[in-house]
């Protein structure tokens, strides 16, 4: 998704974090990392609406 985050990024949004598996990665790699992305704090801000956050 590397096209995604450029544009984002063009639209000056804030990415803190990339997640980048390697197709080569073991299950446990891949774990691992799903396991951070899901424990992150995310929210989405946008100019024009409050913050949204998941429910």
């Amino acid at each position: 998704m590397p096209y995604l985050t450029d544009a984002l990024q063009e639209a000056e949004a804030y990415i803190p974090y990339r997640s980048v598996i390697s197709p080569y990665a073991t299950d446990d790699q891949i774990q691992s990392e799903l396991y951070k992305l899901m424990t992150m704090q995310n929210s989405l801000r946008s100019p024009r609406h409050p913050i949204l956050a998941p429910g």
